[in-house]
């Protein structure tokens, strides 16, 4: 992600440098750069489609019908995501091959001098080609991303329908019995923002966000921030004569955005499987809970299961009237106020964070009764 960001703010700067240099055509330090940026936005791709290979397992599995039916339908959900991403993706390696035909490479795949390692593919939108940019002969200008042009004007729509897509079928959840709507996000449309602070107060404060599910409100917030750009960000993008590099560099970047906020919303159902994106589980305990005081006569009716707890993950605790006293190895203590109220519940949130720092928050409550003075 840091490179990401790196890349993406830094890279009109190396391309004025460079445009401005006496040396050679095609700087190796140029060549460098945005072969790195192409790398790792195939890098992400990859993740991407490691992200959906988990829930693919889950809907091919037998042994468990009923989550392999929540399954099938997940990837269903994918799949639409996909589609409308794919469109986007689509259009930008069009222009990149636009491109270089423009500069006279050769793109044959096979032929020694060619520049292209892998081929776009139409019926696959969502895998990118590979380009050796090391081959490049020409270091040429062009106008493919001119403000008037047909890219400029078909990108920004595209990329906010993505943004809708993914955020809405993301953030929709339904009761896997009754398939009641539980929770779902409408999308704010949110065009205008000062910075980045700004835009998530923004999302934060719309009502698509109130009947969100708590647990994916952090993710949504991510997929909303990747592909959500400034006016003054489009108007720096597009020119009518920009070096090649300058072009690539603004189109690699776009594909790395829109890669990662596809890899967000998979893993907005991954967490819905218990694959939380390598929480480590050191323990498992039994777990019994039920009504702890009973009327005359009644019989108790209670919970088992099996939980995990996660030692090497330091959980966050909130709620109201609360205090935590300590956190350690994966467990929290924490001392309630209950005033002079003979029953209380105490409720609010656990919160871990995961390898990548994407938080998995949790619902919790417990009624505690006190006897009577």
């Amino acid at each position: 992600m840091k490179m990401n960001i790196f890349y993406l703010s830094t890279f009109i700067l190396f391309s004025f440098l460079y445009s401005c240099s006496t040396g050679p055509a095609n700087n190796p330090r140029t060549i460098y750069i945005y072969q790195t940026m192409q790398s790792d936005m195939l890098n992400n791709c990859s993740r991407m489609y490691e992200n959906i290979s988990y829930i693919k397992e889950f809907s091919a599995d037998k042994s468990e019908p009923e989550i392999q039916v929540r399954a099938i339908q997940s990837m269903k959900d994918i799949k639409i995501m996909e589609q409308s991403a794919g469109e986007a993706i689509q259009l930008i390696e069009n222009t990149k091959r636009l491109l270089f035909l423009q500069m006279g490479e050769n793109l044959a795949i096979g032929h020694k001098n060619s520049i292209c390692l892998t081929k776009f593919d139409n019926r696959f939108p969502m895998n990118p080609a590979k380009y050796d940019l090391s081959k490049l002969k020409n270091n040429e200008t062009t106008d493919l991303l001119s403000p008037e042009g047909s890219f400029a004007k078909k990108i920004q729509y595209t990329i906010k329908q993505v943004r809708k897509v993914l955020t809405e079928t993301a953030g929709f959840r339904e009761d896997r019995m009754t398939h009641e709507k539980l929770n779902y996000f409408k999308d704010p449309e949110i065009n205008s923002f000062s910075s980045r602070e700004d835009l998530r107060k923004q999302i934060e404060k719309s009502n698509g966000f109130k009947h969100l599910a708590q647990d994916d409100q952090e993710l949504i917030l991510r997929i909303y921030e990747e592909l959500s750009f400034t006016s003054e960000f489009w108007r720096a993008s597009f020119d009518e004569n920009l070096s090649w590099f300058e072009a690539f560099g603004i189109l690699t970047s776009l594909e790395t955005k829109i890669y990662n906020a596809t890899d967000y919303a998979v893993t907005c159902f991954r967490y819905r499987y218990g694959s939380c994106g390598c929480i480590e589980v050191a323990d498992f305990v039994p777990v019994v809970i039920g009504e702890e005081r009973l009327l005359p006569g009644q019989n108790p009716s209670f919970q088992v299961q099996i939980a995990g707890i996660l030692s090497h993950r330091q959980p966050i605790i909130k709620g109201k009237d609360l205090e935590v006293l300590q956190v350690r190895d994966g467990v929290a203590t924490v001392k309630g106020d209950m005033g002079k109220n003979e029953k209380k519940t105490f409720q609010g949130t656990i919160t871990i964070l995961n390898k990548s720092g994407i938080p998995k928050t949790l619902q919790w409550k417990k009624t505690f009764y006190r006897e009577p003075n």
